[in-house]
């Protein structure tokens, strides 16, 4: 019901706004209230919990003493959800011709043999391995959210719908996919 009364954006921003006036007066319980309702409006606005979470330590836990509320203005910008465009990466450890380039591109999935050019040296890419000799890249592109986690997230869902036709075409056989990603925004 209140989702029609309010919408997701205009009840994220009030409660940045309640949260700001609750720090200025020191109001620790109205504080802890608002930044549970903060978390929920952000979770239903489709940002990753672990984002939240690492903003929170980033912005919060990381740097020198927070003094007032200078950090708040800062802190509501970056955890406030924008849609990007995110290309992510994984091993696996399968033959290409295991995986037609067909059934991937179904999915809006490529595979490589060498990392995408894109993926060399970008700064927060972090380093990605070099490929064991039955491995493979594979690269989900242009998935659009709210921050890398949900990415990868999206990602793997894809990648669970391919294993899953894999199974059923292939019952002896199967493939693992790495658990580390890497993403390019």
């Amino acid at each position: 019901m209140l989702a029609r009364e309010i919408s997701r954006r205009s009840y994220a921003l009030k409660c940045f706004e309640l949260a700001e006036r609750f720090c200025r007066k020191n109001q620790k319980s109205d504080i802890e209230f608002v930044a549970r309702g903060m978390v929920t409006a952000l979770t239903n606005y489709g940002v990753n919990q672990r984002q939240i979470s690492q903003t929170v330590i980033n912005t919060f836990f990381r740097t020198k003493k927070v003094d007032g509320t200078s950090a708040l203005k800062p802190f509501f910008r970056e955890i406030f959800p924008h849609h990007h465009n995110f290309s992510v990466l994984f091993t696996y450890d399968t033959p290409i011709e295991a995986l037609p380039e067909s059934v991937l591109r179904l999915f809006r999935l490529e595979s490589a043999n060498a990392v995408p050019k894109d993926f060399k040296g970008k700064k927060g890419v972090g380093k990605v391995p070099k490929l064991k000799s039955a491995d493979c890249y594979l690269i989900a592109s242009n998935i659009s959210a709210t921050d890398k986690f949900s990415a990868v997230d999206q990602a793997k869902q894809k990648i669970q719908r391919v294993h899953d036709i894999f199974g059923i075409y292939h019952h002896k056989l199967e493939y693992y996919c790495d658990e580390k990603a890497f993403t390019l925004q």
